[in-house]
């Protein structure tokens, strides 16, 4: 086995099998079949010929494609490799990852107010996954992510903003945004368990966040105040600070004045973001949605927020391919 090998293959992964002949010579003519068989309630199924491959099933190595084999089933590959009148037989056996049973998510409380009411998830009891179980969560933006920032323009689109990515199972409290009007100002809100060798459920809740006016002062001393917050510590909680009081603007909810304006408080967001330490993919994504959410409304974008998202974005992406990410 060459990938995917652990004691529970992950059936949402490509599974990667190395044929050898150790008693041939090099340039001699030798052949490799390979076939797959299952085991459903005690009966073998097989040979399974309609299983996706990148490889086919007469190469020396075979790769079966994601997403093709069943959870929580027993399978046999087996392989004949054949020299002139001399033949050997080899078998790999596996069983895959099943589903994560029996547990609950929940969000309380199941009402509030934007940027005011503090919001926590919580999931328990699922099982048949091995420990510790990883939690992803991720709620739907009440704007349309569109900016003009040349290098982060994107799908004019609701984006999934991520919430939470880590092994506690209640997340941290967090303020959200207020909801879309159209939807009573309802938040989807999409929960992913998996455990170490791919044991998988996804829950689907919502929530409920009105709209309450903000006065600009007001606002801007809460963006200014998240400069107490750890950006290397905590910068789950930074990010998302910053999504939630972006979408304050975006929405409308702020009443500005012309010593605070609308351009100000975005660009003291934008300043914001340069403080969280993103070092894993998903505080990436959240930091790149939390520019693409600053940057939400090309009329207030000035030449200064512009330059300062150019100069976050590639820092993240450097950091990112230059492999300091761990």
């Amino acid at each position: 086995c060459r990938v995917n090998c652990l004691p529970f293959v992950i059936p949402t992964d490509r599974l990667s099998l190395a044929g050898q002949c150790s008693s041939c010579k090099p340039g001699q003519n030798v052949t490799f079949t390979w076939t797959v068989y299952a085991v459903y309630a005690n009966e073998i199924k097989g040979p399974l010929t309609e299983i996706p491959t990148t490889t086919d099933f007469d190469k020396e190595n075979l790769v079966l494609s994601a997403n093709t084999l069943d959870r929580s089933t027993d399978y046999s590959v087996r392989l004949k490799t054949t020299r002139g009148k001399h033949s050997s037989h080899s078998i790999y056996q596996f069983k895959t990852s099943g589903e994560l049973t029996g547990g609950t998510c929940k969000i309380e409380p199941k009402n509030g107010k934007s940027a005011e009411t503090e919001f926590y998830v919580q999931c328990l009891n699922w099982e048949g996954g091995r420990y510790p179980l990883a939690y992803n969560i991720r709620y739907q933006s009440s704007v349309n992510v569109e900016t003009t920032v040349t290098s982060i323009k994107g799908k004019n689109d609701y984006e999934w903003i991520l919430w939470y990515n880590g092994q506690e199972n209640t997340s941290p409290q967090t303020k959200l945004p207020a909801g879309r009007n159209n939807t009573n100002y309802t938040i989807p809100i999409f929960v992913e368990i998996q455990g170490t060798y791919g044991g998988y459920a996804k829950v689907n809740l919502s929530v409920q966040v009105t709209i309450q006016k903000v006065e600009g002062d007001k606002l801007l001393k809460e963006i200014e105040d998240l400069g107490k917050v750890d950006g290397a510590e905590e910068p789950q909680k930074l990010a998302q600070q910053v999504i939630t009081l972006a979408q304050v603007l975006n929405d409308g909810q702020a009443s500005t004045t012309p010593e605070v304006t609308n351009e100000k408080l975005r660009l003291t967001l934008v300043k914001q973001v340069s403080k969280v330490k993103a070092t894993t993919l998903p505080l990436i994504q959240q930091t790149s949605n939390a520019l693409k959410l600053a940057a939400n409304n090309p009329a207030q974008v000035t030449h200064e927020t512009q330059v300062w998202h150019d100069l976050l974005l590639f820092w993240s992406v450097g950091r990112w391919m230059d492999g300091w990410v761990s």
